[in-house]
C-alpha cells in the first residue's frame, strides 16, 4: 500500500527541523570517533538511522531521509566512518536513504500506534549501507570481503533496528508535546520563503 499522504511538499519548518537533526548527527559523530574506534562504523549507522527515522516521523514527508542525509554528510564531510569520506560517503548515505524512502512510501503498517513501516525502512536502510559501500568503492571489494560483507550487513541491520526502535520510543514520548503539535500544524510552506521563490523561478 503506497503512503500517498507522505508525498507532500516541504515547509520551511521541515527543512529547518531536518537541518537541526543534521547538526545533531555532526554533534554525535565527531566527538565519538576516538571513543568507539573499531565500533565507530556501527555507531555512525545507529545515529544516522535514529535521526532518519525521527525525521520521517516528525515531518511525515517522503524525501526527508535524503535531505537529512545530504545535510549531515556535508556537515561531517571529513569523517571516515565508512572507509571513505567526502562525495563518496555522501553518495553511500543518499543511496541508503533512497532504500528508506522506497520502503517508507510503499509499506504503510501502523499497529497500536507503532510505525512498523518506519522501523522496517530504517532497518533495511541500515543493512544496505555495506552494499552501497561496495557499489561505490568497487565490486571487487565485496568479493575480497567474502562472508565478512554478510556479517557486516547483519551487524548493520541490527544497528538499524536498534536505532529505529530508540527513535520510535523517543518519538512516542514527544509526539503529544505542545511544541511538536504546533510544529506539525504550521502552514509556512517552503515556496513561501524568499530564497525558495528565487530558486524556483531560476530552475523553472
Amino acid at each position: 500500500m503506497i503512503a500517498a499522504e507522505s508525498i507532500r511538499e516541504f515547509r520551511t519548518a521541515d527543512i529547518a527541523a531536518l537541518f537541526v537533526l543534521a547538526c545533531l548527527q555532526s554533534l554525535f559523530t565527531y566527538p565519538f570517533e576516538e571513543v568507539f574506534r573499531e565500533y565507530f562504523f556501527l555507531w555512525s549507522i545507529l545515529v544516522w538511522v535514529f535521526l532518519v527515522a525521527f525525521g520521517a516521523q516528525l515531518t511525515k514527508r517522503a524525501g526527508s531521509a535524503v535531505i537529512l542525509s545530504v545535510m549531515s554528510s556535508i556537515l561531517t564531510w571529513g569523517v571516515d566512518d565508512l572507509g571513505v569520506h567526502g562525495w563518496r560517503r555522501l553518495i553511500i548515505f543518499v543511496l541508503s536513504a533512497l532504500v528508506f524512502e522506497i520502503v517508507f512510501i510503499i509499506l504503510k503498517v501502523d499497529y497500536k500506534n507503532v510505525s512498523f513501516d518506519v522501523i522496517a525502512a530504517s532497518a533495511l536502510a541500515g543493512a544496505s549501507i555495506p552494499l552501497m559501500m561496495i557499489l561505490v568503492m568497487s565490486p571487487q571489494v565485496g568479493l575480497n570481503m567474502g562472508y565478512d560483507s554478510v556479517n557486516l550487513s547483519l551487524a548493520s541491520l541490527f544497528a538499524g533496528i536498534v536505532g529505529a526502535t530508540l527513535s520510535f520510543l523517543l518519538w512516542f514520548e514527544l509526539r503529544a508535546e505542545p511544541f511538536v503539535i504546533r510544529y506539525q500544524y504550521l502552514h509556512t510552506r517552503l515556496h513561501h520563503s524568499y530564497f525558495a521563490r528565487r530558486w524556483w523561478n531560476f530552475i523553472r
